[in-house]
């Protein structure tokens, strides 16, 4: 397989992975899932606050696009801070993306 299809897959495989951690996340919770989610609850627990890290670090690739697309079609953010802001979360997704097909292919 070459790289730029390797690249291709594994971003994919990773926004794949964020947008239905996202998703769930707000079916659950009936609110969608954002950066500041660990100070929403003072009295969490340990645990439940570990599990909002968790998320949101898995989750980031499509909260970055979300908020990215939002702030461009409501607040008329610059163009170049879409761009940017989509470099990010590709990265991001194919960051992840390796972590997933790594687990696949180990547990295959």
């Amino acid at each position: 397989m070459s790289e730029p299809l390797l690249f291709t897959y594994a971003a994919a495989c990773g926004f794949v992975v964020a947008a239905l951690l996202a998703t769930g996340y707000q079916l659950l919770a009936n609110r969608p899932a954002r950066f500041e989610m660990v100070r929403d609850v003072p009295e969490a627990s340990l645990f439940g606050a570990i599990w909002r890290v968790v998320l949101i670090v898995w989750a980031a690739p499509y909260i970055i696009t979300r908020n990215a697309v939002r702030g461009r079609l409501i607040e008329r953010r610059p163009l170049g801070w879409l761009f940017a802001s989509f470099f990010i979360a590709t990265v991001w997704s194919v960051c992840a993306g390796v972590v997933v097909l790594s687990f696949a292919v180990v547990m295959t």
